[in-house]
């Protein structure tokens, strides 16, 4: 599933989660949304939950702290912001901690390929690359002027001509 089903034609990235979290990694190109779609979610969660920057140190000593802090909490949510930044170490702690039906990880990466297959064996992959840039016209169609096409039609251009839509891997 890429994002395009989500934040154009399909429900919101909160609804996508709403019956019940479950381990995910948001994998794709920088600027894809990825952070923001797990902040959103941890925004809006009840229950405990823990954020982990992109520029956080994560290694064994830490994910053994997570679990004693995570121990007595119920349906703990925890997002890694760069989960490749995790040593490999302690993504294999992270690992025996999804074993626990209580503790929900999201995993936001460019760099899937560079995480354990181990770890990753345990959580549901979302591709979060950009949508197809015909996904993006018909988006944008809805919102300009119904008048477009007759504009565009006398002037002798195509919307393709007139829109770029090589973004290069990024939505920012």
């Amino acid at each position: 599933m890429d994002l395009s089903e989500i934040f154009y034609n399909g429900p919101r990235i909160e609804e996508l989660f709403s019956e019940k979290l479950q381990n995910t990694v948001l994998f794709s190109n920088p600027g894809t949304g990825k952070t923001t779609a797990c902040l959103k979610i941890l925004e809006n969660y009840d229950g405990p939950k823990m954020f982990f920057a992109a520029d956080t140190k994560f290694g064994k000593d830490q994910a053994l702290e997570l679990s004693s802090v995570m121990e007595y909490s119920d349906n703990f949510l925890v997002v890694f912001d760069e989960g490749v930044n995790m040593t490999a170490e302690s993504q294999n702690t992270l690992r025996s901690l999804t074993n626990n039906e209580n503790y929900i990880f999201l995993i936001c990466t460019n760099e899937i390929g560079k995480m354990s297959n181990i770890l990753l064996d345990r959580f549901i992959k979302l591709d979060c690359n950009i949508p197809k840039n015909e996904s993006i016209m018909n988006m944008m169609k809805d919102w300009l002027p119904d008048n477009l096409n007759e504009i565009l039609k006398e002037e002798n251009l195509s919307f393709e001509e007139v829109f770029d839509f090589r973004f290069n891997g990024s939505m920012r």
